[in-house]
């Protein structure tokens, strides 16, 4: 199968072409090639959309898809809803559920709440793909959403369930349940739902490590617990759309630097991409930092390249806020990120943390004063998940993500 696509970007209030993508598939084997449109070359305020594709004439190939376009696709969720869907397709047709490929992914998902800014037309049409009429759903609409998402979980959707859920809104990235809302002042929010197969509130203790993040001096966005039908959800504003709902170019770390999924880098080379075309390097070297401190300090290791990004502006590449923060506990994995913090080890450590400083552009004594002020923060966990409903026996549940020695050393 050939697939042949004009690549557009949303920037600053324009649409612009700025090149065309070829999607191949033989056998089990996908390849894709990109070449950037003259115009885009051109342009004053252009820039490269993966590192791969440096901005230059001609064609680029690679085995799968381009790493940027698949950091607007969607991830385990947004792909078994398409898959269920599919197979549904299949079965009213009287025919086999055909393969989706990756480039069935990247386009099946829904324009209005792609990740990022990049859209996909057919090649010569103009016509944006899965550009839908349908509204993104209001906030009161959670409770008909999470009903729906249960159900997949438990196998026991209906056709009604998924067309509601790969509405506008439904397929972003990550593994969890979830949709996109509009609230009351038309913000679109990304809704994170309870799982029946979690073993603890997950949206819970995610907004208390994102209460304690802000409280931490760390850019995150907007977000707050809200409870329908007496459960949970984790509502989080999107941070990829401006004030006016205009586009924001997204990349992902894991795009930025060239890696594959699953692959170990750290949180050193994450500053690569901002010391090359950063837009404030030395705010957001100072911000990764703390950030890093932070994830040590809670225990969230699933820090893995997806879950850091950047965002363009005018100016530059600028550090996304942070996102996808969740305290771990020890009995369920060692205190081990996904990224090592100093290029070769992986363990949580103060002492690791604080001898990379230099490379962030702070002194030890700066280095020091700022994990002194993360670690204040943290030590507030207690009171701020008692506060966000989460009972006693739940809290000693986590203790051990949070009660260690380099909470004690960060403050001392």
């Amino acid at each position: 199968m050939d697939r042949e696509l004009d690549v557009h970007l949303d920037w600053q209030g324009d649409t612009i072409l700025v090149g065309r993508l070829w999607a191949r598939s033989r056998g089990q084997r996908e390849t894709a090639s990109f070449e950037y449109d003259a115009a885009w070359i051109a342009h004053p305020a252009n820039f490269a959309l993966d590192p791969a594709l440096p901005l230059a004439r001609g064609q680029f190939h690679v085995g799968g898809l381009f790493n940027a376009f698949t950091d607007p696709a969607p991830d385990r969720w947004g792909r078994n809803l398409l898959k269920r869907r599919e197979r549904q397709h299949a079965k009213a047709e009287a025919r086999q559920p055909r393969t989706l490929l990756d480039i069935d992914y990247l386009t099946l998902v829904e324009d209005v709440t792609r990740l990022g800014a990049l859209r996909f037309a057919e090649a010569g049409t103009g016509d944006f793909l899965s550009r839908s009429d349908r509204p993104i759903p209001p906030l009161v609409s959670l409770g008909t959403l999470l009903s729906a998402a249960t159900r997949v979980i438990n196998d026991k959707e209906s056709d009604d369930d998924l067309r509601l859920l790969l509405a506008p809104g439904a397929s972003l990235g990550g593994a969890r349940p979830k949709a996109i809302v509009l609230d009351q002042q038309g913000h679109p929010m990304l809704a994170k739902f309870p799982s029946p197969t979690d073993d603890w509130p997950v949206p819970r203790w995610e907004a208390t490590a994102m209460e304690l993040a802000r409280a931490a001096g760390i850019d995150v966005p907007v977000s707050y617990l809200h409870i329908v039908k007496k459960r949970p959800i984790f509502m989080m504003q999107r941070f990829d759309r401006d004030e006016t709902g205009r586009r924001i170019p997204f990349m992902s770390a894991l795009t930025a630097l060239g890696a594959s999924d699953g692959e170990v880098r750290s949180y050193i080379e994450l500053l690569d991409l901002l010391r090359r075309d950063g837009a404030t390097p030395e705010r957001d070297a100072a911000q990764l930092w703390r950030r890093m401190i932070f994830n040590i300090l809670i225990s969230n290791t699933d820090d893995h390249l997806r879950n850091h990004g950047y965002l363009r502006f005018a100016g530059g590449w600028r550090l996304a806020p942070a996102y996808d923060l969740n305290p771990m506990p020890t009995d369920v994995k060692p205190r081990h990120h996904a990224l090592t913090l100093d290029g070769e080890d992986d363990t949580a450590s103060l002492d690791t943390a604080l001898s990379v400083a230099g490379y962030f552009g702070l002194t030890l004594e700066k280095a020091r004063s700022i994990a002194a002020e993360v670690g204040a923060a943290v030590l507030a966990w207690r009171d701020v998940a008692a506060g966000l409903g989460l009972t006693g026996v739940q809290i000693d549940r986590m203790a051990s993500a949070f009660e260690h020695g380099d909470i004690l050393k960060a403050v001392a």
